[in-house]
């Protein structure tokens, strides 16, 4: 294995599962939420006092991840701390464990282990560690998860997590837990458990205290009705007074608070009931610790009504601004998130602050946590974005810079053409995002979502700095043009100045309702007064903003539309791949076929947007097509398990394209070949199949067998991805990508001998198939590249490969 390489992953552009419990703030100002099948970890810029951003993901469920949740900690004092440890849940039907150690930029993975029990989907889990409550000195760890086979699961372990054991099972029948939470009761420590059902019910479970046991067992003893849908959320908070609140959220739009406080007496029950002008049904239980008996009542204590909606999540939060002491958080699907405060002068509990999302095509909030220090909020959307939000000096709230990514497979990736200023991605959530290096924090963020389309996105190509084409689940091509408010922003944020608009440029773009196609603004449309203006919904409306920063999710949806200037007609299914060539004058397209009628490539001219030919040779569908670096030649690859070659001349103004090779099938791949690329200097292309194979076919136009297969290599496993380096180093330089996630980079030489230079740490890689792999243009002045790469995993990487010799000049 070659040493003079080194991978450093710099950036990953992602978002969270669309699931409820799928988002939980954790300590050291660390958030974790599932992406796809992984475990992602996110520190934001501006929660950290050393402005340190970090993004990581962790790679271990074989199904998507439905719930997090980081450890609660009592010990020393009945409020809980939350500690390095996180629990994940997924549709693979296991439980993990993560246990990181502290680190400055970024934690480190230091354990992990994996749990199996449930027989169906983990849908919610809460952990808490804390002290036997028959022995003080012995360390107890408890852990809750309940999911889709309508079971609830008790875990427990002594002293060490890796012997976290199933201890105790309910069944459920038809019903479903939709969220669990622990805490300790009130001057005896013993745990209590809240779940939340869909009967619109919420239990309560006290471990069973009355004899040592070798195992921890929870019996019921309260059922709290009241909501009128199902319960979607719990959480506990000590008071000051020693009382407990528990607040519990559902779908029919209301959040309960509830009172739970130790009855000393008769007396001081009776006492605290006449504190209720509605005399509640009473709701008592008894518990024996160390022959110690102690009562505890639980009533009603409030109703917030605000959300027009479900009510997913609410939170509780310390604070000194009440003689409570706490605010609680909650967010629904009503678009909002409610930070809720007493108010001691009327008594009652006020929406103090309501922050959300404005426009677009959205459906509000799965989920809202504070920070530890309160000072920040973070919100998943029900598309997976994450929202966030800064508390000001003067109490008032502002939206914050937050990590933004694709939330369904990202097909097709590409570079701005001529330095690579900035990266677009696109994906089978139905939008295209463009990515660039802010130039403060010199991070990768999301500044323009050029495309939101009502159909999945299956591929794109840049034609120049300004202009992209793109192709969907339709038969149409669209093409786009950039606006000069992303011209103008672009410059702002990274410094990168692509082009003097013309003042008859649009000023951006909007969609119509029910239409499909962004409609170009221009700077007197945007001028006239909104109560003006013909459109039927005044919220989608654009509205131009000078950034200064990247901008927030809001602002993305609506005011970062690129204008679309063409539709191409031609094929009869659906595209499938799309290819532009450096000079920007030819695009090659192919949709989907069954037929070899149907496999046609069309190439089409971009100055007049016609066709110049339709390419036959493929009975399936065209995989993926690139032209070589000096435009002379188009390779292709397709379904069939072939590909061709065709090269491209123009004389006199006119194109011609004509069928120079046809791989032959006793030397070719045996399976679909997935992905093509050519080599810097026109030598080599590349191609890369299911049949756990990569081969490299030598250009030779000037002797009779034009195209010789060089190199057969092995790699194991399907491989989907393959990339060839823009530069020669001292070797042609292949970054490879396989169906199982992982990455690698081969390189050979002239002698035509293939060999590994490294593996991609499996905890940097992918965890799904790599859908392309693409080398940013040009190389830095550290002797390095940047390579980016997309995934079935909804993530988009970005990594930076180093070597020690320098690079041959081209």
């Amino acid at each position: 294995m070659d040493n003079s390489y080194s991978v450093k992953l710099k950036h990953i552009a992602l978002c969270a599962n669309r699931s409820v419990n799928c988002l939980d703030a954790g300590p050291l100002n660390l958030v974790a939420f599932g992406c796809s099948n992984s475990v992602a970890l996110y520190k934001p810029i501006h929660w950290d006092s050393k402005k340190l951003c970090s993004i990581q993901s962790f790679n271990g469920h074989k199904k998507k991840v439905l719930c997090v949740k980081w450890m609660k900690e009592f010990f020393d004092t009945e409020l809980p701390c939350k500690s390095n440890v996180l629990f994940s849940g997924s549709a693979d039907n296991t439980l993990r464990c993560w246990i990181f150690k502290d680190n400055q930029v970024a934690p480190i993975l230091e354990k992990e282990f994996s749990f199996l029990g449930h027989k169906d989907s983990i849908t919610s889990i809460d952990a808490i560690s804390t002290y036997d409550v028959h022995c003080q000195n012995k360390e107890l760890y408890l852990v809750a998860t309940s999911g889709a086979d309508s079971s609830l699961r008790l875990w427990e372990a002594y002293d060490s997590l890796s012997q976290l054991e199933c201890v105790q099972t309910m069944d459920f029948k038809h019903g479903f837990v939709l969220n669990v939470a622990f805490h300790l009761l009130p001057n005896c420590k013993v745990p209590i458990l809240a779940c939340a059902c869909d009967d619109f019910k919420i239990r309560i479970y006290v471990i069973d205290t009355g004899t040592e046991k070798q195992t921890a067992h929870f019996h019921n003893v309260l059922i709290l009705p009241g909501h009128e849908d199902w319960v979607r959320n719990v959480d506990f908070i000590t008071l000051h007074t020693g009382e407990i609140y528990m607040a519990t959220c559902s779908q029919d739009s209301f959040i309960r608070l509830w009172k739970i406080w130790l009855v000393n007496n008769k007396a001081t029950e009776d006492k605290v009931q006449e504190r209720y002008e509605l005399k509640l049904r009473k709701q008592l239980f008894t518990i024996n610790v160390n022959n110690t008996s102690f009562t505890f009542a639980a009533s009603l204590d409030a109703v917030l009504i605000g959300h027009e909606n479900w009510v997913y999540s609410v939170q509780w939060q310390l604070t000194g601004k009440s003689t409570i002491g706490v605010n609680l958080l909650s967010a629904s699907i009503d678009k909002t998130v409610v930070i809720w405060e007493y108010d001691d002068a009327a008594g009652i509990w006020v929406d103090k602050v309501r922050v959300g999302e404005v426009g677009g095509n959205t459906l509000g909030f799965y989920g809202a946590q504070f920070s530890e220090d309160g000072k920040h909020i973070i919100a998943q959307s029900f598309s997976g974005a994450l929202h966030g939000w800064d508390r000001r000096c003067d109490d008032q709230w502002e939206p914050a810079v937050m990590v933004s990514g694709h939330s369904s497979v990202v097909n097709d990736i590409d570079w701005e053409p001529k330095q690579g200023r900035y990266l677009l991605t696109t994906s089978e959530d139905q939008t295209t995002r463009l990515v660039a290096e802010w130039k403060e924090d010199k991070s990768w963020h999301e500044i323009a979502r050029p495309q939101i389309h009502g159909y999945d996105m299956q591929c794109l190509s840049m034609i120049h700095s300004t202009k992209f084409i793109s192709g969907a689940d339709e038969k149409v091509l669209r093409v786009f043009d950039a606006s000069s408010n992303f011209i103008s922003n672009l410059r702002s944020l990274t410094e990168h100045d692509l082009v003097e608009m013309s003042s008859q440029a649009p000023e951006g773009a909007t969609v119509p309702a029910l239409g499909l196609s962004n409609k170009a603004v221009f700077s007197s449309e945007e001028k006239t007064p909104l109560s003006d203006r013909k459109e039927q919904y005044i919220e989608n409306l654009f509205v131009p903003v000078k950034l200064i920063q990247p901008p927030p999710e809001t602002y993305l949806l609506q005011n970062t539309l690129w204008p679309e200037s063409r539709k191409l007609y031609g094929h009869v299914y659906e595209i499938f791949c799309l290819s532009c060539n450096h000079e920007a004058t030819l695009v090659a397209s192919a949709a989907k076929s069954s037929q070899a009628k149907h496999a046609g490539i069309i190439i089409w001219e971009v100055d007049t947007w016609k066709q110049v030919t339709t390419l036959s040779g493929h009975t399936l569908t065209v995989t993926q097509m690139e032209f070589s670096p000096n435009d002379n030649y188009l390779v292709t690859v397709s379904r069939d398990r072939t590909w061709n070659l065709y090269r491209i001349t123009k004389l006199e103004g006119v194109y011609n394209v004509e069928h120079l090779a046809h791989s032959e099938k006793k030397t070719c791949h045996s399976r679909i070949i997935w992905s093509c690329s050519w080599s810097h200097d026109n030598t080599y292309f590349a191609t890369a199949s299911r049949d756990k194979k990569i081969m490299i076919w030598k250009v030779t136009p000037n002797e009779e067998q034009v195209v010789k297969r060089a190199i057969v290599g092995d790699c194991g496993e399907p491989v989907t991805a393959i990339a060839f380096a823009s530069h020669k180093l001292s070797t042609y330089l292949l970054a490879i990508g396989c169906e199982s996630g992982s990455i690698k980079l081969s390189s050979f030489t002239e002698n035509h001998i293939l060999v590994d230079m490294i593996h991609f740490d499996s905890q940097i890689a992918h965890c799904l198939a790599v859908k392309r792999l693409k080398w940013k243009p040009g190389v830095s002045r550290n002797d390095s590249m940047t390579l980016a790469s997309c995934s079935q995993d909804h993530q988009v990487k970005f990594f930076e490969v180093t070597w020690e010799s320098k690079p041959i000049e081209k």
